[in-house]
């Protein structure tokens, strides 16, 4: 007999962050595990700091080793970095950090 071991789930965030790949065509990511999907799959190629940042956070925290508002805030960043972030439709706080030029 096998033991069939169940992935916990990390979770959602509580304010969705919107992507906007295209103008008028945004995409809602409500937590990590999607994140790290668009981080590793849809991102554009123009990837920097921010990116590489989100993409550990958001690791960490998909692996039960991080908190959803840092993963939030690292895929923000990576977002605005990248000029992608739907600034219309993503509410919910932006912290200074997250927007902040390094």
């Amino acid at each position: 007999m096998g033991i069939a071991l169940k992935k916990a789930t990390v979770g959602v965030w509580t304010v969705p962050v919107v992507l906007a790949f295209e103008p008028g065509c945004g995409e809602t990511v409500h937590g990590p595990e999607q994140a790290l999907h668009y981080l590793l799959i849809r991102w554009p190629d123009q990837r920097g700091r921010r990116y590489e940042q989100a993409c550990a956070v958001t690791a960490m925290c998909v692996e039960g080793h991080g908190g959803l508002s840092q993963a939030r805030e690292a895929f923000i960043a990576a977002a605005v970095e990248a000029g992608i972030l739907s600034m219309m439709r993503t509410a919910g706080p932006l912290v200074a950090s997250s927007i902040s030029n390094p």
